[in-house]
């Protein structure tokens, strides 16, 4: 008798490989394929739909480690993994097993205005926006009339300052992106709001002045960085307006009574 074998190897097989999510600019782990397959070589060839993710368009073997890339939204690329089994001489293909591998892209934080507002003025709505899905911020100063931490923009807030020189609140913001359980974040950026004190000035003395005599020049003072004047009468030889400091001037009454000129002033920070 005569004896000789049949041998029918097996379907190649791959094992799944979960999906991968992973932040632009993170390196992603090499993915080993692995096999139920017994008694043979089980070899691996893939092709990537999306090489703009870093990763190469087609590759044998295990995927290498490699720097993930993505601009502007996620970027999802499909990996498309065919097994082959070899055994006797004879290689058989299997079925394809898919996998994705998303890129999220850094979150950013654009149109950053820093506010300076005047104490007890409202403030607008402070926008926080950019190429994120979340803002976390924290506020260093709740005084000037906002909380100290919240999420996204700032609705519009009462500006507090009750002292005598600009009171400056610092948020750090935190651009988040998240999807599919992966969070990604950017570097902490600042925004500043400053808020201004209400202008004061000081009491004026009234002055008594003669008729072709100087008038003793006026000097305001208080926390006001200027100050914009009017006058009511300019018949006694002040002129009808002016900003900062009033000048010596020489005073004129050509009339037999006394006459005034009250002067208005308007402080400014």
């Amino acid at each position: 008798p005569i004896t000789f074998t049949i041998t029918v190897n097996p379907a190649a097989k791959v094992s799944t490989v979960t999906n991968k999510t992973i932040c632009n600019g993170s390196t992603l782990a090499a993915i080993n394929f692995a096999t139920t397959n017994t008694g043979g070589t089980t070899s691996y060839s893939w092709t990537n739909d999306t090489p703009g993710i870093g990763l190469v368009a087609n590759g044998t073997g295990n995927i290498p480690a490699f720097i993930a890339s993505a601009t502007g939204s996620n970027v999802v690329s499909n990996i498309v993994v065919t097994p082959t089994y070899t055994f006797g001489g004879l290689t058989c293909s299997g079925a394809q097993q898919t996998t994705q591998i998303t890129v999220i892209p850094t979150p950013t934080l654009s149109n950053v205005i820093n506010p300076v507002l005047c104490n007890g003025t409202p403030s607008g709505t402070v926008n926080i926006i950019g190429n994120a899905n979340s803002f976390p911020w924290i506020n260093n100063n709740a005084n000037i009339g906002i909380a100290s931490s919240g999420v996204g923009s700032i609705p519009s807030f009462i500006a507090v300052n009750n002292g005598s020189s600009p009171v400056i609140a610092t948020l750090t913001v935190t651009p988040t992106n998240t999807f599919n359980g992966t969070t990604c974040t950017a570097p902490v950026q600042s925004i500043t709001i400053t808020v201004n004190p209400t202008p004061s000035i000081n009491s004026i003395q009234d002055q008594f002045v003669c008729n072709q005599n100087n008038a003793n020049p006026v000097v305001f003072s208080g926390n006001a960085t200027g100050y914009t004047w009017t006058n009511g009468n300019t018949a006694i030889g002040l002129g009808s307006s002016g900003t900062g400091n009033i000048p010596a001037f020489t005073a004129i009454n050509n009339q037999a009574i006394p006459i005034t000129a009250n002067i208005s002033v308007q402080p400014s920070y």
